[in-house]
């Protein structure tokens, strides 16, 4: 009696789909000397599966549709108005409003290309659309997480050299340089996403007589890549984007803490009478970013 069936890949790979129609098994393999394997994981019941959905309740999933979809809408209108507030704002600081605008564009993206993706892909455990969205949808995603969290760390240190270096070389070259830093951020995403994209694509497997398609990751990589991979992506788009980020506004509450503190000493800024228009002009000008 045969109890496992073999479904090949629809790519060339050493991956292996083991299934087991009589207990609803399903286990992944990275060669055929591993098969081996399975006795250990058949006493394990750690793959053991009755449903291939992950919520079987119908109206759970009726209201996780509901919840993603008004997620999408509502960042879909929200970074909408956002990018038209920034454009058509009369106040200064057009190299600031750049940045919140790129950060709009790359919410739309991660809102409107990988929420509906997102939700199917978790809830039905299987890749219902076509084959080319997979690695699409992986690839936009992380650029779009890549670009929003980068996008903070470069306002976090526009930020903190406006406010303690104002006058600076360094604060007048960033604000020069704001579309180049935004490009740079944007090439930067690019190829960090291909990466993974060159190895995310469409698995099929069975289940209880069905063919189904699962959107895999991490394809044709070993361990040590897979590991290399989530340790770049946990350093690149959250570790130090949020390390740059703590570092520039401790720096900047310990500056506006001091400037309180001479205040409340009552120091006063004082000019000579005979000082130039400009001397005044430029302590007018000079104001809390």
């Amino acid at each position: 009696m045969t109890m496992m069936e073999f479904i090949d890949p629809p790519h060339q790979t050493n991956e292996t789909v083991m299934i087991d129609p009589t207990n609803q098994w399903i286990v992944l393999f990275d060669g055929a000397n591993n098969l081996d394997q399975f006795d250990d994981l058949n006493q394990t019941n750690c793959y053991r599966s009755t449903s291939l959905e992950i919520v079987t309740n119908h109206f759970i999933q009726s209201c996780l549709a509901i919840l993603y979809s008004c997620t999408a809408v509502l960042s879909l209108i929200g970074n909408i108005m956002v990018i038209l507030v920034q454009l058509f704002a009369k106040e200064h600081g057009h190299h600031f409003r750049r940045y919140l605008i790129n950060l709009a564009i790359s919410d739309i993206i991660i809102g409107v290309f990988c929420v509906p993706f997102t939700y199917t892909d978790f809830v039905l455990r299987q890749w219902t659309f076509p084959h080319w969205l997979c690695p699409t949808a992986q690839f936009v995603q992380l650029l779009s997480v890549f670009i929003t969290a980068n996008t903070l760390a470069i306002i976090g240190i526009e930020r903190a050299i406006a406010t303690l270096y104002p006058l600076t070389e360094a604060h007048q070259w960033m604000q020069r340089h704001t579309n180049h830093l935004i490009a740079s951020t944007w090439m930067c995403g690019i190829l960090y996403a291909y990466v993974p994209y060159s190895h995310t694509y469409t698995r099929q497997y069975g289940l209880n007589g069905h063919s189904f398609y699962q959107c895999s990751y991490d394809n044709g990589l070993t361990v040590e890549k897979r590991r290399l991979l989530m340790t770049l992506n946990f350093i690149l788009t959250f570790a130090m984007p949020s390390i740059i980020l703590t570092i520039s506004y401790v720096a900047i509450m310990k500056q506006l803490h001091h400037r309180g503190h001479i205040r409340s000493c009552g120091y006063r800024y004082h000019t000579p009478s005979n000082s130039p228009p400009e001397v005044y002009s430029h302590i007018h000008l000079i104001r809390l970013p």
